[in-house]
């Protein structure tokens, strides 16, 4: 393991014997340097040289990022997806409420062409009969004048 690049303290270093930290001493929860640890009121304790203890903690934070980064996907996906599932189920309620409008429009459409067909039908018929009126006045106006024709003849 490569040596960190912090600046070295007075806490790096035994008070005691003023020797460089090396071990961590598990039954008090401390820091000890070589001298405590082998040779004093360490030495029948339960003891780990503080770069393994580095090593193994790297190691555990490493598999906790790990570990926390697929939880972190997996919570990503789970939202997509549950995302995905409320934009389908709003696309559905859209699409019921479109057709239902449009089925209102189109009955109303529906409700003019009827009223604007019967305003053109009646229309229509009305120039016919208007047309047949002219007709019996213009054949009359027209047997008036073979009839005014035929006396001056």
């Amino acid at each position: 393991m490569e040596e960190t690049n912090f600046e070295r303290t007075e806490n790096d270093y035994c008070t005691k014997h003023r020797e460089k930290l090396v071990d961590y001493c598990f039954d008090d929860h401390e820091p000890l340097c070589h001298v405590c640890s082998h040779y004093e009121d360490h030495k029948n304790h339960k003891v780990k040289p503080l770069k393994e203890i580095m090593v193994e903690e790297e190691s555990t934070i490493i598999d906790t990022r790990n570990r926390l980064t697929e939880a972190i996907k997996s919570i990503e996906l789970s939202f997509f997806k549950m995302n995905i599932e409320t934009l389908q189920a709003h696309k559905e309620l859209y699409i019921t409420k479109l057709k239902s409008e449009f089925a209102v429009l189109y009955k109303m459409l529906d409700k003019k062409f009827s009223e604007l067909y019967s305003k053109i039908v009646r229309a229509f018929e009305d120039c016919v009969s208007e047309s047949e009126h002219m007709k019996v006045g213009f054949s009359a106006y027209l047997a008036r004048l073979h009839y005014i024709r035929s006396v001056n003849c």
